[in-house]
């Protein structure tokens, strides 16, 4: 069995490799769905018949490879069918008795039943498309980026929230300010969407909308409902927000809601993350604040005891501050490309165009509406009890150096940091 799993894995792949992409494109033109589904029913049968008989004897790794490939056929069915206003799980079923197995290949796997960001960004290192077009890979290198930056963050973050470095000391600020350069790495990555490649951006809104986009649907599988791939659910972005500081009890909850979509390693991972004290709390606790007492602390107070913080307190708080202005510029980055991807070019469309679409573009892969997006995009920028603080703390910059206050002894000002929080 396992010499015809690996053979059935490889072949299976190679096909997706080669042929998906062109296949898809057909369908999407106008080709008949029967074109589409005499194509890819050998391919699903066979890996049946290789997986089935033995499902107990796979292990872990091999259940995730297994969920990966045959989720590429999965959501491309389910994209077509959908895109004719059937039903979600419709496609699917028409794959017989290969929905249950995929509940058993999730249970092996320790990860859902259906495509996530997982199968097709994270382990995805071929990569397999759906499209085939160019502009598909940019975008998984972006989210790739984006998380393993964020991940490198949260390594050199944790023994700091740990309590194992101190939040002073000249290793934690290297480590806030490796942070605060990743975010910054991260901005670049965000931007190279929409760099010029003559008259237009390498990334085109049409492709993200109209294409790539609508095979990230959503549908059930064996009446559970799951949420389309969505790069919001990476585990490394969410677990940055928390060892940061900047997360509210409405973002827990979405985080909560979330973790369903994550494999148990990385759902244990994050949940341990979500419990530690943030970087915040670690400098708080140096100042004897806390959150609600911060949050009574009129402006003029706050600036106050910043004068009779020690330095390193101060160091500290001021790198910080850069780190948070940094998420910030990221996150809005992140907001202006959901418009100019999304908000603008549905704006243009017709009632007819928009229910065409398999997955609309008025909300996020994971069914969020834009709205609550915005609303995690202001919870990182301005924070309502962390944002106060940011903006005492560049307040307390400028008047470092608008009076040309030099002395040995006081915090450097990052010039590439000023005004950051006075927007």
């Amino acid at each position: 069995m396992i010499a015809s799993k690996t053979a059935q894995f490889q072949a299976l792949q190679n096909w997706i490799q080669a042929e998906l992409g062109a296949l898809n494109t057909a369908i999407e033109a106008g080709r008949p769905i029967e074109q589409f589904f005499s194509a890819v029913q050998p391919w699903v049968a066979s890996f049946r018949e290789a997986i089935q008989p033995a499902i107990h004897e796979l292990d872990q790794h091999d259940a995730r490879v297994a969920i990966q490939l045959i989720t590429f056929i999965v959501n491309s069915a389910e994209r077509h069918f959908q895109a004719l206003r059937m039903p979600p799980g419709l496609a699917l079923q028409q794959f017989g008795s290969l929905e249950g197995l995929l509940v058993q290949l999730g249970a092996r796997a320790e990860h859902p039943p259906v495509a996530t960001h997982y199968t097709y960004w994270l382990w995805n290192s071929v990569p397999l498309l759906f499209t085939g077009d160019p502009q598909e890979i940019h975008f998984h290198r972006v989210v790739n980026a984006t998380h393993n930056l964020h991940n490198y963050s949260r390594i050199l973050l944790r023994p700091i929230c740990e309590g194992n470095v101190d939040v002073t000391s000249p290793e934690a600020m290297c480590a806030i300010r490796q942070t605060t350069e990743n975010m910054k790495e991260l901005c670049r990555h965000f931007n190279s969407l929409t760099e010029m490649n003559g008259s237009s951006w390498v990334f085109q809104p049409a492709f993200f909308m109209k294409r790539m986009r609508t095979y990230l649907v959503s549908y059930p599988v064996c009446r559970v409902d799951w949420s389309g791939v969505n790069a919001a659910n990476l585990a490394a972005q969410m677990a940055i927000d928390y060892m940061v500081g900047i997360t509210t009890e409405k973002y827990r909850t979405t985080v909560h809601e979330r973790l369903r979509y994550l494999t148990a390693e990385d759902r244990i991972g994050l949940e341990q993350d979500m419990m530690m004290p943030s970087l915040t709390d670690r400098i708080l606790k140096k100042m004897n604040l806390n959150l609600c007492r911060l949050e009574t602390l009129t402006r003029s107070s706050l600036g106050e005891l910043l004068l009779h913080q020690p330095v390193d307190v101060l160091n500290s708080l001021v790198a910080l501050e850069g780190l948070i202005a940094a998420a910030g510029r990221l996150t809005s980055i992140h907001w202006r490309l959901i418009v100019d991807y999304l908000v603008k070019p549905a704006s243009q469309l017709t009632p007819e165009e928009l229910a065409n679409l398999s997955v609309c573009p008025l909300n996020g892969t994971g069914n969020m509406s834009h709205s609550e997006t915005m609303a995690i995009r202001d919870m990182r920028r301005k924070h309502p009890q962390i944002g106060k603080l940011c903006e005492a703390v560049a307040e307390y910059r400028r008047s470092l150096s608008a009076t040309d206050d030099k002395c040995a002894g006081q915090p450097a000002i990052s010039a590439e940091s000023e005004g950051a929080h006075a927007r």
